[in-house]
């Protein structure tokens, strides 16, 4: 579709999702400014993932569509579907969460949305213009959301840290598109890789890409670009946090995705190289760094570094099943991080957050319900066979088996011995004896749409697990030629 042709009817209908999130916070503030209600806003978001799952899923098998700086094909409609179920699911946890930490609720829903279409955008480019401009869409969101209960110090402090690092890797990913622009005249992803196939890596272009990796890096927290993680981590609340380690990531995922493949990115060594030493630094970093923690969220934190490292395995695979293997993965993970802060928001008073991991000591017996969902997530976290964890690492694995990455694979099977110690560590607490365990937090209630969601959520776990077939047909259809 060219520029100077006008948008058909059938045109905005596929744009429809994104238009949604797009409108939804723009409604939202009217009502806000007029009268606020927690549980109307609340529903009102509910309403608005529903409705942009359901558009996405009547489109899903339409032509592709190319419209100024986006591509709105079964690839960005994938990753679109499953950021509006995740935000569905910390929707659903967030309603109690906010009742108990936060006087004014109704703007974090509208930040969650906007958040969202910022990473379904990401996506979605095909172009380096796009891309900044989705990321900032993202991040600007993200930054609020983070420091949303500014009554809580600490998470002013997650803020400003992420506010000042995410401004310094958003220069430095816009100076490598800069310099690729210098050396191709181009934005395009397209043209970009015509390019390449022309006049090769020059310095200019070696510099760039290691710029907008460098970039990219960051957002997904990757060694050495982690340092904010366990931070931000811990300062913001249990909802944001689910929202950092899924759909944030997830956005630069398929957005790096789409980028690479059209560019032909990894079919320069140096990059294959660079990414290569980033997966082995992330996966050992992560997984050591974890070991030491006694903090849940900040374990959850540096584990998240070892498993961005194994979806890089993937990555790097590429045209070796290495897509599919990440965007599964992705899901997977996404699955699993959500059942973990969905638990510490449930168990969450005003007092604070269910974080530290004493205070999962003989929580079978306070909790057996909730203790029986943990230990579910920690093992699909370690990669436990029926699980979504296990399918997703064996994905990994033989996308690299076909590759050749011997040297990946073996860090990969070292690495996720040692993520079964500390994942296994908080299951031995929790069913361990309830004597003189520390109270200092007591169990809060769950409301019944935190456990709705749980529920939800332990069905996707272990349906990945048993059948992986289903999802892995749909993300095949999605791939990008």
């Amino acid at each position: 579709m060219t520029m100077n042709k006008l948008i058909t009817t059938q045109d905005l209908m596929q744009l429809m999702p994104f238009i949604l999130m797009l409108a939804m916070p723009v409604i939202l503030l009217i009502i806000i400014a007029i009268k606020r209600n927690h549980l109307f806003t609340w529903l009102f978001t509910l309403a608005t993932f529903a409705a942009v799952l359901v558009t996405v899923i009547t489109n899903f098998n339409q032509a592709p569509l190319n419209i100024a700086l986006l591509t709105v094909d079964k690839f960005s409609l994938l990753y679109t579907g499953v950021f509006a179920i995740v935000g569905l699911v910390i929707t659903l946890l967030s309603h109690d969460y906010l009742e108990k930490t936060s006087d004014h609720k109704e703007e974090f829903y509208l930040l969650l949305v906007f958040a969202t279409l910022g990473s379904s955008l990401m996506v979605a480019s095909n172009n380096f213009v796009s891309l900044f401009l989705s990321l900032e869409v993202l991040s600007v969101s993200l930054y609020s959301m983070i420091a949303y209960l500014r009554n809580q110090d600490r998470a002013i402090e997650a803020g400003l840290k992420y506010l000042v690092l995410a401004a310094m890797s958003s220069a430095v990913l816009l100076f490598g598109i800069a310099l690729v622009y210098f050396e191709t005249g181009v934005f395009s992803y397209t043209l970009i890789g015509t390019k390449l196939g022309q006049i090769g890596f020059t310095p200019y272009m070696v510099a760039g890409f290691a710029m907008i990796i460098a970039g990219a890096g960051f957002k997904l927290s990757v060694v050495p670009f982690h340092w904010w993680t366990s931070d931000v981590y811990q300062g913001a609340n249990s909802p944001v946090t689910s929202f950092i380690a899924t759909v944030s990531k997830g956005g630069m995922v398929g957005g790096m995705i789409r980028m690479f493949t059209l560019i032909n990115g990894l079919e320069n060594h140096s990059v294959v190289l660079v990414l290569t030493v980033i997966a082995a630094a992330s996966m050992f970093v992560g997984n050591i760094l974890a070991l030491q923690q006694n903090n849940l969220k900040r374990l959850l934190a540096y584990s998240s570094i070892a498993h961005l490292g194994y979806i890089l395995i993937a990555f790097i695979s590429f045209g070796n099943g290495g897509t599919q293997a990440a965007t599964f993965y992705l899901v997977a993970y996404f699955a699993t991080t959500l059942g973990a802060f969905g638990i510490i928001s449930l168990l969450s008073t005003p007092e604070g957050e269910a974080e530290n991991i004493s205070f999962y000591k003989g929580l079978y017996w306070r909790k057996p319900v909730l203790a029986a969902f943990m230990t579910l997530v920690m093992f699909s976290l370690a990669g436990i066979p029926l699980t979504s964890g296990f399918v997703g690492k064996f994905f990994v694995a033989t996308s690299g088996v076909k590759a050749d990455l011997w040297v990946l694979l073996f860090f990969l099977a070292v690495n996720s011995v040692i993520g079964v110690y500390y994942y296994l560590r908080v299951v031995v607490m929790m069913f361990s004896n309830k004597d003189n365990s520390p109270e200092t937090i007591q169990c809060g209630k769950g409301i019944s749409s935190g456990l709705i969601a749980l529920v939800f959520i332990a069905l996707m776990i272990v349906y990945l697990g048993v059948y992986p077939s289903g999802i892995m047909d749909l993300i095949q259809k999605s791939i990008i030629n």
